[in-house]
């Protein structure tokens, strides 16, 4: 029989590390909770990683500049290859896309509320998306229109849905919503096309229409 693997035992270096750095993550200062944060993402086991979300997410609170700067840290833990999305999932309102947001605030929430996207909370998450696309900003309105583009391609069980609702977008009279929407569509059925050919015939009549490129 194959030897048990031994349990890994934390030098006590590395521990004393850890312990004497986390009281630093309820500190007031954005600096020094984002190092600290940093600190734990890469050296703590995972279940102490878990820390970090709740440390992250209060800095949210603080100025654009400080905002950028943490969602920017939490779009990167939270892609796929990472594995840090399920520890940001219980708060996945906070990411909320609010009217008062600058655009690239915007658009780093949408990052990361896509890549937080999954079975249990997509519904909620696409009646999201779909009062974004009414806005004003048209660099968040595409960005949400990818958005829904991404989530149709990595969950299944919506992808009809998301594309039956890019198609009604198709109608829109902003010409960057057409687009966009044409641009994710197109994405979508290079991998079902069979199954789509009505939509496609209903896209290639809007060529002409489509100014954007």
């Amino acid at each position: 029989e194959e030897a048990a693997k031994p349990l890994y035992k934390m030098d006590p270096d590395h521990r004393l590390l850890l312990r004497s750095t986390k009281p630093l993550l309820q500190s007031r200062n954005a600096s020094v909770v984002m190092a600290t944060a940093q600190l734990y993402w890469h050296l703590a086991p995972k279940p102490e990683v878990q820390l970090v979300a709740k440390s992250l997410v209060r800095l949210l609170r603080g100025h654009n500049e400080v905002q950028a700067i943490v969602l920017n840290s939490i779009a990167s833990m939270t892609i796929k290859s990472q594995g840090g999305a399920k520890m940001f999932q219980p708060y996945l309102r906070q990411f909320f896309v609010r009217g008062t947001d600058p655009s690239h605030i915007k658009i780093l929430k949408l990052e990361i509320l896509t890549n937080l996207a999954n079975g249990s909370n997509i519904s909620i998450l696409l009646r999201e998306f779909q009062s974004y696309i009414t806005g004003a900003d048209p660099a968040s309105v595409a960005a949400t229109i990818q958005a829904i583009g991404r989530c149709a391609a990595t969950i299944s069980e919506v992808t009809d849905t998301c594309l039956a609702g890019l198609v009604h977008l198709l109608s829109n009279r902003d010409p960057t919503v057409v687009s966009e929407s044409v641009l994710e569509i197109k994405k979508l059925l290079q991998t079902q096309e069979a199954e789509h050919k009505d939509i496609i015939i209903q896209m290639a009549k809007l060529l002409d229409t489509v100014e954007e490129p």
